[in-house]
């Protein structure tokens, strides 16, 4: 199957074909800075994302794991719809990894789309959903450092804990709400979060 996505890619660079998108909607608070360093984290953790293919002057292709391959993450104001098309039409070139970049669209106060780009000969269904679930684990553990921090910049004493207490949801520094499942439409899954 990869060598045929492989030959399909090769022949027909910009033609989006084997280019996935997918569309995550946030209506969250977002700290990018953190979000990018999941984003490199995760491409860290993972080998699939820094992973290359060879095949000119070969006789088979082969795959190559780079020690590292930067994950390109943008910050976009163009038309979401106009993003989407170029992009899925500009591909990779699979000799170059990371074969994935991530956009994120500021939609207004506390809500954004994201869109993660990668290309199929990597990444299946099941590869996306244990992906997804360590990018989440990565958020949650940059969030936990965050109140943790927070925690240790609390007043000591009983009066102002209780007070904290009752009015933690108010001042924590950041909120996690996940809702509805994957849904697949017209070439590009949306997600909403």
């Amino acid at each position: 199957m990869q060598a045929g996505m492989l030959f399909e890619s090769i022949y027909a660079p910009r033609s989006g074909v084997n280019i996935v998108q997918l569309v995550i909607s946030l209506s969250e608070n977002l700290d990018l800075t953190a979000f990018e360093r999941a984003w490199q984290l995760l491409a860290k953790r993972h080998t699939i994302l820094r992973t290359r293919f060879l095949w000119e002057d070969l006789d088979e292709p082969v795959q190559q794991v780079q020690p590292s391959a930067p994950v390109p993450f943008r910050i976009q104001t163009s038309a979401v719809e106009d993003y989407l098309e170029d992009d899925r039409r500009r591909g990779f070139d699979l000799s170059m990894a990371p074969l994935m970049r991530v956009a994120v669209f500021p939609q207004g106060p506390a809500s954004y789309l994201v869109i993660w780009t990668f290309h199929h000969i990597l990444i299946d269904v099941r590869a996306l959903t244990v992906l997804l679930g360590d990018l989440l684990g990565l958020l949650l553990d940059d969030l936990h450092q965050v109140l943790d921090g927070w925690r240790r910049l609390r007043p000591s004493h009983q009066g102002a804990q209780e007070r904290q207490s009752r009015t933690r949801d108010q001042e924590c520094p950041a909120h996690l709400a996940l809702s509805s499942p994957i849904g697949f439409t017209r070439g590009a899954a949306r997600v909403s979060a």
